[in-house]
């Protein structure tokens, strides 16, 4: 196991098993997201947000704090292909009420190809 499955799997306190599965993913996505919150206070502040490997490692696992949705998805999907799954990055529109134009593409959603279905983190 390599050291970031180690230490994420520490972090959302990972006690099952890391099978390219259905099932193992749906729990490490419930299990991620019932451990590490959502946290938008670098946005707010405003302050400098690394988007890199090693930083996102650092801020959600090693200092336990939350991310927004481009710092959670991108630690989510560094596991999920460290683990062998074929997963997905994508951009979507937050929309809301009836806006006059298309809003652009600000959140990071994962999708994730298997056992012939799709499903989105």
């Amino acid at each position: 196991m390599t050291p970031i499955l180690n230490h994420y799997f520490a972090r959302i306190n990972w006690l099952g098993a890391a099978a390219v599965n259905i099932d193992t993913l749906r729990a490490l996505h419930l299990k991620h997201n019932c451990t590490i919150p959502f946290e938008n206070l670098d946005v707010l502040l405003p302050r400098e947000i690394q988007l890199d490997d090693q930083s996102l490692e650092e801020k959600l696992v090693t200092a336990r704090r939350g991310g927004y949705c481009f710092e959670q998805n991108g630690v989510f999907e560094r596991v999920l292909r460290e683990l062998g799954f074929n997963v997905r990055s994508l951009l979507g529109r937050v929309v809301l009420s009836n806006p006059p134009a298309l809003p652009p593409r600000t959140h990071r959603l994962l999708l994730v190809e298997l056992e012939g279905e799709k499903m989105d983190c």
